[in-house]
């Protein structure tokens, strides 16, 4: 019998006289792809809650971020007018519930004591409220934070 004939099916003869029919052909069995998609599933388990995480800091740190510019713009306005303002449009900002990027965070202004003094809270928003357990940063003139401002 000659090496590499063909048969009529296709298969080289040599493969067939083996019992190797179709072990020879190129593509993926099903365990293979099992094996692939089940590494896979692995990966993304382990990397979609780190991501999440990642992304619940990042707003975080935006957030925190938008309370200190607003302080500074609130230090600039007691400087003109000798008054802190709970109205944030006084300030150049958008009038109503001003919100972060993304809204993640609503930005609220209060006073509080000893007078002169205000006091700036990111309160989390949706999903953020959620993978956050609501937790609150706050920023007053005197230098008072609440919430975890390290991260």
């Amino acid at each position: 019998m000659v090496k590499g004939i063909i048969s009529s099916r296709g298969f080289k003869k040599q493969y067939l006289l083996k019992g190797n029919i179709g072990m020879k052909l190129k593509g993926f069995t099903l365990i293979e792809l099992m094996v692939v998609v089940s590494i896979i599933g692995i990966l993304a388990s382990i990397g979609y809650p780190q991501y999440t995480q990642y992304l619940t800091q990042s707003r975080r740190v935006g957030a925190m971020t938008m309370l200190l510019e607003i302080m500074q713009e609130e230090e600039s306005y007691f400087i003109e007018k000798f008054e802190y303002t709970t109205t944030l449009s006084n300030l150049g900002y958008a009038t109503g519930i001003l919100k972060s990027e993304g809204d993640y965070y609503a930005i609220t202004a209060e006073n509080c004591t000893p007078a002169p003094c205000v006091k700036i809270t990111a309160t989390p928003q949706g999903k953020q409220a959620v993978r956050d357990d609501g937790k609150t940063f706050t920023l007053d003139t005197i230098g008072r934070r609440t919430g975890d401002w390290n991260n």
